[in-house]
């Protein structure tokens, strides 16, 4: 609908703002010149974290990767079991405590995150799931 053709324009409008944008890591609201810009113009995604926040999450993924390295032998999905050998498994990491917690495929990494990468997520997308298994 014509309503579609605004969502982007609105989801701008709603991080653009005239004292900044609020880092959702650090809470604090910076100029826009703080933080780095998308390609496509928009501060949302990986990129809505500002430059010192970015920064510091891309030096600690750094450190995971070096310290556990790619399954290249056996790219075995930690969470689902799944081998996969086409697919680039993904490091999976705690956000708050920046700690390894194993190699999972993007299915596995991007439903976890989803569902907001903690337990109190699963645990009520699983109370959802059980209400509609028990009809």
């Amino acid at each position: 609908m014509q309503g579609e053709l605004f969502e982007r324009e609105e989801e701008k409008a709603s991080w653009d703002t005239a004292d900044g944008m609020e880092c959702p890591t650090c809470k604090e609201t910076k100029p826009l010149s703080e933080y780095y810009a998308r390609p496509d113009g928009y501060y949302n995604g990986s990129h809505r974290n500002c430059k010192s926040c970015y920064n510091k999450n891309c030096q600690a993924i750094y450190w995971l990767r070096k310290e556990n390295p790619y399954p290249h032998k056996n790219p075995v999905c930690e969470c689902c079991g799944i081998e996969s050998p086409n697919e680039v498994l993904c490091l999976d990491h705690c956000h708050v405590e920046k700690v390894f917690r194993g190699w999972l495929c993007r299915s596995c990494n991007t439903g976890i995150g989803s569902l907001g990468d903690d337990i109190k997520g699963l645990e009520t997308a699983l109370i959802y799931l059980r209400k509609h298994y028990e009809r």
